[in-house]
């Protein structure tokens, strides 16, 4: 496996390739193929809503895309993964574990804290492969810029315990459960 991370996309090519990624990307998280589609037109919109695209590459070929968004939690300065996709001829394969492992990378050159976006539902549902992966802290998101909000409670999950208030994934999804 060899991950290329690109943020800079110096070509028209290379905006279709996020462009064709994102589509799918929506297309199986909304369950519909004909939700609105964004096109090279659109790259400019995309730019002024704070999120930082990025395109992962095996041996040149598209594979995934991932939006990352820069914040903060409780104080801390943050970057988050707020999209990841993977194409699913790829998946299974350790390209989001190696994306996650560098943008951690990425965070603390930066002496910035990482973390990813997940959907209350997914974090119950693939708690163990987010252990897996290294993810063991969680913290629930209560506050969204740009008046963005959520459908179902978000959190932000972490590999590291950046403050004494997150808590471990494990005791998290058997506290939910257990109201469910």
């Amino acid at each position: 496996m060899k991950l290329t991370v690109e943020s800079i996309f110096d070509s028209n090519k290379k905006k279709k390739q996020y462009f064709n990624m994102l589509n799918s990307f929506r297309a199986e998280y909304f369950n519909e193929p004909t939700i609105g589609k964004y096109k090279l037109k659109h790259w400019d919109m995309m730019q002024k809503q704070g999120l930082i695209p990025f395109s992962l590459y095996e041996n040149n070929t598209a594979i995934g895309m991932a939006e990352i968004s820069g914040g903060s939690l409780y104080g801390i300065r943050m970057l988050n993964v707020c999209t990841l996709y993977i194409d699913p001829k790829y998946r299974g394969k350790g390209y989001a574990t190696g994306f996650y492992r560098w943008m951690e990378q990425e965070a603390e050159q930066q002496n910035l804290g990482f973390g990813i976006q997940v959907e209350q539902s997914s974090m119950i549902k693939n708690k163990t492969q987010f252990m897996q992966m290294g993810f063991n802290w969680a913290g629930v998101i209560t506050d969204c810029p740009n008046d963005m909000f959520y459908n179902e409670t978000t959190w932000i999950l972490f590999f590291k315990p950046y403050l004494k208030r997150l808590m471990s994934i494990d005791n998290c999804v058997r506290q939910l459960e257990e109201v469910a």
